[in-house]
């Protein structure tokens, strides 16, 4: 039996072809959401970074992998999409996904980006997106992708990349040398690239060991395989297997990106722009005195050996005074999806930080009904008790935390709501055959939200109105069938009372803490 936990690595056969250009082609990649893709991400990043957030209509992502990520913020939000990836087997399962809501607010294409960015019916885009790209492709794609954001991104328009950064790879990168050269040389047939990987990674993890002076100068190279040894094989071998892979500083890309009029905004992840979560005293008082922004992100990058950035570029930056930042802000709607008594006091990236009770708490008390509510009526609530600038930053760093979203204007909800209900009703039925995909989309936010399977099929059962003393065996009943067992604690549960005894105690925690932030996500009805 399995477990649920487990994964079902396959191939789709073939050599490697002359349309991949080097990258991993011949193994479909995994099916991933990720936030960062969603536009209405922009918002408070670019507030406390004093910029003013665009108005995203047109938006593309350029390698969409499943095009999970894609369909999720094409139906859930406001924006027309447009994305390529080059792989048909992805562009076929991202068109699918498209027709089971509304194909018209997305375009799918499987062409390659020369292709792709030559097209002259494309229009120009508010926000163009690239995860995981950058540091996988070639330069002459690089180049083909800089051309393309300098003719088709609108001035006024953001750029969201993320990549592998030096010198946080540095030390790491001998560890791809080795499954690079591995694969290539002692791999038999590139028609299991799955099992090619994990049989690299085991060659690789025996050769350090018996690399004892290397090691001893890189402490970090063991540890750092013994973490890849548990993961996805397929994720490994796009990761790590590609002919092209290039980490890079910051100030390189930045001159790149220089000849598209890009200019650096700020982190996508608003935690990073906070210097009190990345660095100690000795630390922050030498930041300050940095006063060239780039170079500033170079000394970051060092500080903290950052492995991996998540940036906003904007062509064209208009900075906002704190009236016009004020304003912003007022119009904005939020809404509090943990439970007043499981939020933290703390806050944490790479260092940790006391949130102030005397600020905090009384915002989290407003918040604490899980509704949405406008950041103009916070402000009038707390006048004379928190300053204005004070729940700014506090709404800041919920948000980066993740303990709050913000919620789209209700006109673009309940545009949304109908797409997100045909969407998630097709994810939800996957849910009882597959594993695959691990988000529901919401229409009030914009963006999806992470389910587990057993919360998804908690979802269906409700959403299918089945009596809650009937779910137990509508969840029993499609684990058998799918042969696969809960895992708990990291132990798999073998027998029937022990799997029935978990969904009934899941079953509990989902319908008090979890079904009315999905109800209020618009999620479920």
């Amino acid at each position: 039996m399995q477990a649920l936990n487990f994964i079902n690595f396959y191939s789709n056969g073939g050599s490697m072809s002359a349309w991949s250009e080097g990258y991993v082609s011949d193994i479909n990649y995994t099916y991933g959401y990720y936030q960062e893709l969603n536009p209405q991400r922009v918002i408070i990043p670019f507030l406390m970074a004093g910029l003013t957030p665009p108005n995203i209509q047109n938006a593309c992502e350029l390698g969409f992998g499943q095009g999970v990520s894609l369909n999720i913020h094409a139906m859930a939000g406001n924006a027309k999409w447009y994305g390529t990836d080059f792989n048909p087997s992805h562009a076929f399962f991202a068109q699918n996904m498209a027709n089971q809501s509304d194909a018209d607010k997305v375009y799918i294409s499987d062409q390659g980006f020369k292709e792709f960015c030559a097209r002259e019916d494309l229009p120009e885009f508010d926000f163009i997106g690239l995860h995981g790209i950058w540091s996988w492709i070639s330069d002459e794609n690089r180049d083909i992708i800089v051309d393309f954001l300098r003719r088709k991104l609108k001035v006024g328009g953001v750029l969201y990349i993320s990549y592998n950064t030096l010198p946080g790879w540095a030390a790491a990168s001998p560890i791809r040398h080795l499954l690079v050269e591995h694969e290539r040389i002692m791999s038999s047939s590139a028609h299991h690239r799955a099992q090619n990987a994990k049989s690299a990674l085991e060659a690789s993890k025996q050769i350090l060991e018996l690399s004892q002076r290397l090691c001893n100068t890189t402490p970090t190279l063991i540890p750092k395989i013994n973490e890849l040894v548990g993961m996805d094989p397929h994720y490994l071998a796009h990761e790590y297997l590609n002919k092209d892979w290039q980490p890079m500083y910051f100030s390189q890309v930045e001159a790149l990106l220089e000849s598209a009029k890009l200019n650096y905004a700020c982190s996508v992840r608003y935690l990073e722009d906070f210097p009190e979560c990345l660095f100690d005293s000795e630390q922050q008082e030498y930041f300050k005195t940095i006063e060239n922004p780039s170079f500033a992100q170079t000394i970051k990058d060092y500080m903290l050996n950052k492995q991996f950035r998540c940036d906003y570029w904007v062509k064209g930056q208009h900075k906002l005074n704190l009236a016009e930042t004020a304003e912003i802000w007022k119009k904005l709607n939020v809404l509090m999806i943990m439970k007043r008594s499981e939020v933290s006091m703390t806050v944490s990236a790479y260092r940790i930080t006391n949130l102030m009770p005397e600020i905090f708490d009384p915002i989290l008390d407003i918040l604490a009904d899980n509704k949405i509510h406008s950041v103009a009526d916070i402000l009038t609530e707390l006048d004379g008790k928190v300053s204005d600038s004070a729940v700014f930053n506090a709404l800041a760093l919920l948000y980066g935390k993740n303990d709050i979203l913000l919620a789209q204007p209700k006109e673009y909800i309940e545009q949304a709501r109908p797409r997100c209900d045909a969407l998630n009703r097709y994810l939800l039925e996957k849910a009882k055959i597959s594993t695959e995909i691990c988000a529901l989309a919401s229409p009030v936010t914009g963006e999806g939200m992470l389910l587990g399977l057993l919360d998804q099929l908690f979802s269906l059962a409700h959403q299918d109105d089945i009596p809650h003393s009937e779910w137990e065996d509508f969840i029993w009943n499609i684990l058998l069938n799918k042969g696969q067992r809960i895992v708990k604690d990291n132990q798999t549960l073998e027998n029937e009372a022990e799997n029935r005894e978990e969904i009934k105690r899941l079953q509990e925690l989902f319908l008090t803490q979890k079904l009315p932030i999905l109800q209020e996500l618009g999620i479920l009805k």
